[in-house]
């Protein structure tokens, strides 16, 4: 899939999901006004940067592809929801 995620850290809400965009958009992000003061920003787990009032970040598809690991016959996704139970509803439909 040819995408760009954005996924917000430590929502407050389970109304936040991340956000999948077609990978020709950019993404900018910048403090509103009347905002004053510096915005931490952080990526991938890396350490935070801060953008000023009237600065702005640009997000876009990078150059080169992501390669995911391939896991035997089976894909990290598909291991993923089997390991966290992701759309597995046999625990629900016992109670």
């Amino acid at each position: 899939m040819d995408a760009i995620v954005l996924t917000a850290i430590c929502p407050h809400t389970l109304a936040v999901r991340p956000l999948v965009l077609p990978s020709a958009v950019t993404v900018s992000i910048e403090p509103i006004p009347p905002w004053t003061e510096e915005v931490l920003l952080s990526f991938d787990g890396q350490v935070g940067t801060t953008i000023q009032p009237g600065e702005r970040l640009l997000v876009r598809r990078a150059e080169r592809p992501v390669l995911l690991i391939r896991l035997g016959s089976e894909g990290f996704f598909a291991r993923m929801r089997k390991k966290l139970q992701w759309g597995d509803l046999s625990d629900r439909e016992r109670k």
